[in-house]
């Protein structure tokens, strides 16, 4: 078997990048930097990069509901938290096992419960992370406590902000950010600072926000449902293993698309909805 020749982190970047640039500008689909451009409202499916061809740093935060209720099972002996954890790590799989997305993105991890929020990896490329050593370490948290919402989506907000800066500072390309909250109830603490954020970056496309909501059938999540109604999607309560597993792959569906506008995720997700829905029937 013929095998390519082994070349470092950096080595892959740079050819990653050149190879984009080249391509993606004879495409002319290509810009540096997202912020430095206005949106469109008049085309909300603007903003197109190559989706294969990109090594831009690409900011991915997830948000893990650690309260109590999240020991609910949902199947079996599996818990709500469990089911969420597992279908993280099987979205991170698939995208580490892609040469240019493992090196271009980098994840943000949050846990929120028992009143606190705990930060488990902060700004780590994909192909430096062991997922394994990950997921162990999620699976050993015991859910207890509140639900401290606005506290955990205000401090990975902030977050995301500082690290475009940075990343604008160092003069690096990047993607706007994906941030994906999972939750089985709604917030214990103030979600006004947090609203206030989240729709302002949404307003400027300058987030994209996938909220991932687990429950009974017929439960009521007044606060998803408006994340969702603000991008013009629907909300699916996700009630199964299988609900859990199917919809955490719009996380590396969603990455690999070309760029984040909110629209285009909000409706992708929708007819990945209705997809799941049909074939469940």
């Amino acid at each position: 078997m013929k095998t390519q020749p082994a070349h470092s982190l950096q080595q892959r970047k740079a050819m990653n990048t050149t190879d984009s640039i080249e391509r993606s500008t004879a495409m002319n689909q290509f810009s540096l930097n997202p912020d430095s451009r206005t949106p469109d409202t008049a085309n909300p499916f603007g903003f197109r990069y190559d989706p294969r061809g990109s090594a831009m740093y690409a900011p991915f935060c997830a948000l893990l509901d650690t309260s109590y209720s999240m020991n609910t099972t949902v199947g079996g002996a599996v818990t709500r938290f469990q089911a969420a954890v597992k279908s993280l790590g099987a979205s991170l799989r698939r995208l580490k096992e892609d040469d240019v997305l493992s090196d271009g993105v980098h994840l943000f991890l949050y846990t929120f419960g028992k009143s606190d929020v705990r930060c488990i990896r902060d700004n780590i490329a994909l192909a430096e992370l062991d997922i394994d050593s990950l997921e162990r370490e999620l699976l050993g948290v015991r859910p207890d406590g509140n639900t401290p919402m606005g506290a955990a989506l205000e401090q990975a907000l902030k977050r995301m902000e500082a690290v475009k800066a940075e990343a604008r500072a160092r003069g690096e390309n990047y993607k706007q950010p994906l941030l994906c909250i999972t939750s089985d109830g709604e917030p214990t603490d103030s979600m006004d600072r947090a609203l206030e954020l989240i729709d302002q970056l949404q307003r400027n496309q300058k987030m994209a926000l996938l909220p991932f909501a687990i429950g009974a059938p017929g439960a009521k999540f007044p606060l998803f449902e408006r994340m969702c109604a603000s991008m013009g999607g629907e909300l699916q309560v996700l009630n199964s293993e299988s609900d859990i597993r199917r919809h955490f792959r719009l996380i590396d569906a969603t990455i690999r698309m070309a760029d984040i506008p909110l629209r285009p995720i909000s409706e992708f997700a929708s007819q990945a909805g209705a997809y799941y829905r049909r074939g469940q029937a």
